[in-house]
């Protein structure tokens, strides 16, 4: 008789016999175990997971011989990363996929926070504080971060929030620190608004009249200035310097943006007014040839006095008096206390006194007398 094959495909647990039949009776066969061969991967550790910045976590999957592994990272796969373990280091969702004979399988997700330290001060730039004003620093914020502020090196006691006020000089540094560790930030240097308001000549200073005392104060970058006489502005006096001609108290205020107006020391000034020279010239200023005109000056005590021809001084003529027998121009130069004042001048003139038909005039009468007629 021919022998024929049956088959059955099991595709559940179990124990499977099978019973034959025919004519000759019934027989049973032995029982044959099967099992269903199943995959899982998971992830040990399998809760999440937190590092600090550099550091790394080992993630291991479910290890077997003839399994195939691929890690992932926010579902995009790890170049490379094909082996039961992977160390991790970046932040996000972590999974593993493997796969067997019996099938494939991918892990629950492991979360890792990755804990990162910065420390840094912004404005980070020099700074420029007014006189009595402050800058505000700040430094980076973050959860689970503490705060300790520096001046040149040293710590501020009580300075301990993420922002300082910085109301002096100095060079400014802020420790952060987390769970990770502490990190000391960039430097910021606070420096001092220099506004130069000091005058130059100070105190009290002379001039004779009609020649200006120059005031001023250093210039300071981008300052305005605005000049006062006896506490009163002066018009269109907004420089550096000021040139001042009469007497009075005098002092600047400048301003830079941003800070309080800065006024100046008080510098005091005299203007020496001398009495004004004045000539006399006697008999007159048109004299007969031969003749002296007499010029005569004011005077008054501490004079010194110099009488000039044409603007030239006359040697050894420094009395109240002159006598003149040269035509031309003269004048007379007072000094005191260091001043000098011209006076006006005076024209001089000498001129012939003989006037037209005055020498026949005389023969004729010479004549007469020395030649009289008889009567």
């Amino acid at each position: 008789m021919e022998q024929q094959t049956k088959l059955f495909n099991a595709n559940a647990a179990g124990n499977y016999s099978v019973t034959v039949s025919n004519s000759c009776g019934v027989y049973t066969s032995t029982s044959v175990s099967v099992s269903v061969g199943s995959i899982s991967a998971t992830i040990s550790p399998d809760i999440a997971q937190t590092i600090c910045s550099g550091d790394s976590v080992l993630l291991s999957a479910n290890p077997a011989s003839g399994i195939s592994y691929q890690w992932y990272l926010d579902g995009n796969a790890i170049g490379g990363a094909n082996t039961a373990t992977y160390f991790a280091k970046s932040q996000g969702n972590y999974t593993v996929n493997i796969v067997s004979s019996c099938g494939s399988s991918t892990s629950p997700s492991v979360a890792l926070a990755v804990i990162s330290l910065s420390s840094s001060i912004t404005p980070a730039a020099t700074q420029i504080i007014c006189p009595g004003s402050f800058v505000l620093l700040s430094a980076n914020t973050g959860n689970g971060l503490t705060y300790q502020w520096k001046k040149d090196g040293v710590l501020i006691s009580g300075a301990t929030q993420s922002t300082f006020l910085a109301d002096e000089t100095g060079i400014f540094t802020v420790d952060v620190t987390n769970s990770c560790g502490t990190l000391e930030s960039n430097q910021v240097t606070v420096n001092a608004a220099l506004i130069n308001s000091s005058i130059t000549p100070s105190g009290t200073s002379t001039v004779c009249s009609g020649t200006p005392q120059t005031f001023s104060v250093l210039p300071t970058a981008g300052a305005t200035y605005q000049w006062y006489r006896n506490n009163v502005a002066i018009n269109n006096a907004t420089n550096v310097s000021l040139n001042a001609s009469s007497s009075g108290q005098y002092y600047v205020k400048v301003h830079l943006s941003g800070c309080n107006i800065v006024t100046s020391n008080t510098a005091i000034l005299s203007v020496q007014t001398n009495t004004t020279p004045v000539v006399t010239v006697t008999p007159g200023t048109t004299l007969c040839n031969g003749q002296q005109a007499t010029l005569s000056s004011n005077i008054y005590s501490g004079v010194a006095i110099q009488w000039q021809h044409e603007k030239v001084n006359i040697p050894g003529a420094t009395s109240q008096t002159y006598q003149a027998s040269v035509g031309g121009q003269y004048r007379v130069v007072h000094t005191f206390n260091g001043c000098v004042r011209n006076s006006a001048e005076k024209s001089i003139k000498f001129v012939s006194c003989r006037s037209e038909g005055y020498e026949s005039d005389l023969e004729m009468h010479v004549s007469a007398e020395v030649f009289p007629e008889s009567i």
